[in-house]
């Protein structure tokens, strides 16, 4: 509902009978639901009753929604009895938001449901009146309300809304009935009067009667034409209406256009950004490959490193101890500063208590001063009294002389009484008709006066000019909302401030503590990867000793098998001792060699020595007792012997060394396979200790930035609400100078009263109202 519609709404519960009752400003004025209920009972008192109507709820919104609910209910049966309409108030209006928040928007919705009930009940010329004296613009606003109440609930049956038609022609008919019976009486009563009167008195009261009712029929003819150029102009104002609701209606039919091109151009988009979206997954998965080998290839060169990782998540566990330790001394600390924050406002207020008694303090010396001046005139005041009492004794002997005068001017004033009687039955007539013109004409100089009044209380309140708010709203309740806008400023600049240092700090020495096992994480994987690449250049040079060694022992090896071949010719040549001798020659020669390539070696054998051989001149073994041919069989086997137990034990020795580096090899391995374990254990485990840190700060990050969130709202709430209170307060002020303003006016405005001993106008004419009240209840 917009503003103009609420405006309309709060004018005629304004202009209504019952406003004179309570003081009705703003729309807050109507969520305690006691003027709503009123303008009920009002309507029809069959369904509210204002006994359970609690009429002071103060701010207590159990109370306020006591009354709503009432009211709401009895909405409810007005629209189902009298209508023949199902109307759900409950779901229309939220009594609860209402009683609580003072929601504009929830009693402008209450307020329309009331409007439609006054304006289809048994009384409803009494509230169709106010809205034809309001302006055009309110007046189309509220017809349209009126119009769409009336089609906006489906009837309980088929002949509800027949059965109200045929109510509201039966109103109608009793109405009329009723001012046809009151003319009749009208004449009668000027029939008796001409009876009964003289002749001369009766043709002067009749000339002034034709007087004024010339003047009344011009006025008439005014208000009718007045009366045809509002209609013109409301029927103009529905045409307008009804274009522009041609115009809605294109607009919304090119909203859904463009909606549903929107909605295209969103599926177009969506399949083009699912292509790219299966691309760059593609191009994620080919990185996370790339990423899982290298990832493979630093697990394979990080064994080593696994003692200085678990030694640094040690020291970062002790770390993140002495950090909890740290952040539950900052929780404490921190609970302590918001004691110390509310103890500091309330020694605010204290100070604002202090500063207001003293203000008051000072109001009450100069009413002290005040009063010692006066108390020094009490001597000339003693003396005035004593004078006046003389001059009170002087008035009674008076007072007792006039009484019996007017012993005899009442005699008098009967007599002419009963005169005066007689001429007042035809005045009667003649003044009621008088009256009414009278009010139609003080009600269009009001709404003129009030909006100029209005006017001038708006331009006045922007100039400072008028009434002060002190005076309008009470001193207590400026310094109130002036105390209470002071704490909603000083409550914004703590939330802005705030407690977001304690916060940052936390999580800035999370990051560092992240920051530096990380590092350190990054070093030892660098040493370690040093250590594996050392040992690496150890198990290679091990295997190049190896392949040394084995080639070694294959030239060995084909040493061995050289003599054996050589053995061959020294056995023919024994099975042939009368051979020549150059076999003798080559044997020695081959001895020779055999003892060389010993001598070579470094070796002598023990046979060598038991038998006594020598080396010749020319390098041939001799024995001095033997024959040649047992010196040269002896001298073989001995040289043979010691080759072969040369070769057994560099054989022995070859394969010691290689069983040896076989173990150390086997040794290196088993080290490279437990260091590559260890290494995959600390890797898991720094895996998961850096995801339980990350995760932790990023819960940490996230819950911070959603208390900042939070505080940020609040303090828009609160700067919103200190706008609403400053608006709320500036328009409350503008209305009460409209107010004041057009009190006055109509006080000024008001007909002077009756002549003494004539009984008044207005007493007549309520009479006359609860006269047909009582009559239209009963023929209902």
């Amino acid at each position: 509902m917009d503003d103009t519609a609420q405006r309309s709404l709060l004018l005629w519960s304004f202009h209504e009978k019952l406003a004179s009752d309570a003081q009705i400003s703003s729309m807050e004025d109507l969520c305690d639901g006691v003027f709503l209920s009123k303008i009920m009972h009002h309507s029809d008192a069959e369904y509210v009753n204002l006994e359970q109507i609690n009429e002071q709820p103060g701010g207590n919104w159990a109370l306020k929604s006591n009354n709503l609910k009432t009211l709401l209910r009895a909405v409810e049966l007005f629209y189902t009895d009298e209508l023949g309409q199902i109307c759900h108030a409950d779901e229309i209006v939220d009594p609860l938001l209402i009683a609580k928040e003072n929601d504009v928007h929830e009693v402008a919705k209450l307020t329309e449901l009331l409007l439609g009930c006054a304006v289809q009940c048994p009384n409803k010329s009494e509230y169709i009146h106010p809205i034809m004296q309001m302006g055009a613009s309110e007046q189309a606003s509220l017809m349209h309300a009126i119009e769409n109440l009336m089609h906006r609930f489906q009837p309980t049956s088929p002949g509800g809304a027949s059965n109200a038609s045929r109510r509201n022609s039966m109103a109608h008919g009793a109405s009329f009935d009723e001012v046809a019976s009151q003319s009749s009486m009208s004449s009668a009563s000027v029939t008796a009067l001409a009876t009964g009167s003289s002749a001369e008195a009766l043709a002067a009261q009749l000339a002034q009667a034709l007087e004024r009712s010339s003047s009344m029929e011009l006025r008439y003819l005014d208000m009718e034409r007045e009366k045809r150029e509002l209609t013109e102009r409301f029927e103009h104002t529905l045409l307008e209406h009804r274009d522009l609701a041609d115009k809605y209606k294109a607009l919304e039919s090119e909203r859904d256009q463009l909606r549903n091109e929107r909605q295209n151009t969103l599926t177009r988009d969506n399949k083009k950004i699912q292509q790219i979206v299966d691309n760059e997954v593609h191009a994620l998965q080919m990185q996370m490959e790339e990423k899982d080998l290298e990832l493979n290839r630093v697990k394979r060169d990080s064994g080593e490193r696994l003692m200085v990782l678990e030694n640094e998540v040690r020291r970062q566990a002790d770390e993140l101890d002495i950090s909890r330790s740290k952040l539950g001394t900052l929780n404490k600390l921190e609970a302590s500063v918001t004691k110390y924050k509310k103890k500091l406002e309330e020694m605010n207020s204290l100070r604002a208590q202090v500063r207001e008694l003293e203000t008051l303090n000072a109001q009450y010396l100069d009413k002290v001063v005040d009063l010692e001046s006066t108390i020094k005139t009490m001597p000339g005041l003693k003396g005035l009294v004593e004078k006046y009492k003389n001059q009170v004794v002087e008035l009674e002997t008076a007072n007792v002389q006039a009484s019996s005068n007017l012993n005899v001017k009442e005699q008098k004033i009967r007599r002419l009484q009963e005169e005066l009687d007689s001429a007042l039955g035809g005045k009667e007539f003649l003044e009621s008709q008088v009256e009414e013109l009278r009010t139609q004409l003080s009600s269009m100089q009001y709404r003129e006066s009030t909006d100029d009044a209005m006017a001038a209380g708006e331009s006045s309140a922007v100039n400072g000019g008028g009434l002060s708010a002190d005076v309008l709203l009470g001193r207590d309740s400026v310094s109130g909302l002036r105390e209470r806008v002071a704490r909603l400023e000083r409550e914004n600049a703590e939330l802005k401030s705030g407690n977001a240092d304690a916060g940052q700090a936390e999580l800035a020495n999370d990051l560092d503590m992240a920051v530096k096992a990380k590092k350190s994480l990054e070093v030892s994987l660098f040493q370690m990867q040093k250590q594996n690449d050392q040992l690496s250049e150890d198990l290679r040079n091990a295997r190049i000793q190896n392949e040394q060694q084995q080639q070694m022992l294959s030239q060995l090896q084909q040493a061995q098998a050289n003599p054996q071949h050589q053995l061959q010719p020294q056995q023919q040549w024994q099975n042939a001792p009368d051979g020549p001798e150059p076999m003798q020659v080559s044997n020695d020669m081959a001895v020779s060699e055999v003892a060389a390539a010993a001598g070579a070696a470094g070796f002598a054998t023990a046979a060598t020595l038991e038998a006594g051989v020598a080396m010749g001149p020319g390098g041939v073994m001799q024995a001095p007792v033997l024959t040649p041919g047992a010196v040269v069989v002896t001298s073989s086997n001995n040289a043979l012997s010691s080759a072969q137990e040369i070769e057994a034990e560099a054989v022995d020795s070859l394969r010691a060394t290689v069983t040896e580096l076989t173990k150390r090899l086997k040794e290196k391995e088993s080290v490279i396979n437990e260091l590559s374990e260890q290494r995959a254990k600390l890797e898991n485990y720094t895996k998961k200790t850096l995801h339980a840190v990350q995760t932790k700060y990023m819960v940490a990050v996230s819950s911070h930035r959603n208390q900042i969130n939070e505080k940020q709202e609040r303090v828009d709430f609160l700067e919103k609400k200190m706008k609403e209170i400053r608006a709320s307060y500036s328009r409350e002020q503008a209305l009460m100078m409209s107010s004041i303003g057009t009190e006055m006016q109509r006080r000024t405005m008001m007909p002077q009263g009756p002549a003494a001993g004539t009984p008044g106008a207005g007493s007549w004419l309520a009479n006359k109202r609860t006269e047909e009240r009582a009559k239209r209840r009963q023929g209902a």
